[in-house]
């Protein structure tokens, strides 16, 4: 083929791809449908209002609390006491761990949710896994010593962003029961847990 015939085809071939992608561009329900949010579905995120769908007007209701976390997560039920008061406790069950709890009172709103799922970030961007160096430059000022798990202290943390959010740290610390472990000792710690409160 004549190099001024090549060079016509790859004209009108270019042109027919712009003109192509300018036509699907033009479709909304084209893009999407091709849209990765549809592809794998939308993240839930924590706010400062509340996880997922969930807030503090979301009524202690299994259904009501499985649809607002798009109904990712088998739902168990069970009771437990929290100062002194009986409190209903949602699960939120995938792959045969609890990945996130819904608590409040049985004929009342949510009052608490404790994530431990990875795939659930904070609009901020903070995480399961995340460092307390990447959040904090110490401790003092927005951080307590939390409950023993697995015989290792936790730390726990107001988020900078919201007081609605707080970072559970999960870490190694070989110093005495009850002693708050030093910044140098902190910072390579990493959130376990994030929990809302309304």
């Amino acid at each position: 083929m004549p190099k001024s015939a090549m060079m016509k085809v790859s004209q009108i071939a270019t042109l027919s791809g712009v003109l192509l992608l300018s036509g699907c561009a033009g479709s909304g329900s084209f893009w999407s449908t091709l849209s990765p949010m549809n592809w794998f579905g939308s993240s839930i995120i924590a706010k400062a209002t509340g996880v997922g769908g969930i807030t503090s007007l979301t009524p202690m209701k299994a259904d009501t609390i499985k649809e607002q976390l798009d109904n990712r997560y088998t739902i168990r039920s069970g009771m437990q006491t929290e100062q002194g008061e009986i409190v209903t406790v949602f699960q939120g069950i995938n792959d045969n761990e609890v990945k996130i709890e819904v608590i409040g009172p049985e004929n009342g709103n949510v009052s608490r949710i404790i994530v431990s799922d990875p795939k659930i970030a904070t609009e901020w961007g903070t995480k399961i896994g995340s460092q307390f160096s990447d959040i904090y430059e110490k401790a003092f000022g927005s951080c307590k010593l939390g409950e023993l798990v697995k015989d290792q202290p936790t730390v726990e943390c107001v988020a900078p962003e919201s007081s609605n959010i707080i970072y559970s740290f999960n870490g190694k610390w070989q110093g005495p029961e009850g002693l708050m472990p030093p910044d140098d000792e902190l910072k390579s710690w990493e959130v376990s847990q994030i929990i809302w409160k309304k």
